[in-house]
């Protein structure tokens, strides 16, 4: 598959931010530094994948398949914590993915993108 640049960089910026996301939620809790709203951090790296991945699908369906992914992978994200010293798993922490992903949605449709 053949990418224009603008999509290439987008795919890139997607992959780049989440590998941050992962390997920042699946560190030991002792390795990080204190965040003071979780929720916040949770809603904006949700967010921004969202809206990248937005920028980077072709049509609906493929964006639909980049949104089911993110929310998948959101949810094995915290199941995994589970199994990381110092996590634990939190619906709150889903339901901050889910709001960050629903508001990029918004933006993006507002913006007419």
């Amino acid at each position: 598959m053949q990418y224009h640049f603008n999509n290439l960089f987008l795919v890139v910026s997607f992959a780049l931010v989440a590998s941050a996301v992962c390997f920042g939620s699946l560190l030991p809790a002792h390795w990080l530094p204190p965040i003071k709203n979780d929720k916040l951090a949770h809603f904006v790296a949700f967010g921004t994948l969202t809206f990248l991945a937005q920028l980077a699908a072709e049509n609906s369906l493929e964006f639909l398949i980049w949104g089911c992914s993110l929310a998948l992978a959101g949810l094995v994200i915290e199941l995994a914590q589970k199994f990381v010293p110092g996590r634990n798993f939190c619906w709150k922490d889903v339901a901050a993915n889910l709001a960050g992903m629903s508001f990029a949605i918004i933006i993006y449709a507002i913006l007419g993108l």
